[in-house]
């Protein structure tokens, strides 16, 4: 099973994936969301992090977020 987690001004939204289906969906926000720009890191077991472009349904966790702007 995997998990898909969101930080976003809404909060942390979370789509996990154990079938097809819930694959299929996941995958789907994921697309969606780097469309709009937003980052996404598979979160390794050790806590390390790597930079992803695409969907990786082997992954334990994905963590997406929107790009920093700093002034």
């Amino acid at each position: 099973m995997g998990m898909l987690r969101v930080m976003c001004d809404e909060g942390d939204r979370q789509y996990s994936w154990h079938d097809q289906a819930t694959r299929i969906a996941a995958e789907k926000v994921f697309n969606e969301l780097k469309a709009r720009n937003y980052l996404a890191y598979e979160v390794k077991g050790d806590g390390s992090a790597e930079s992803i472009r695409s969907f990786k349904p082997e992954a334990g966790s994905i963590v997406m977020h929107t790009p920093l702007v700093g002034g």
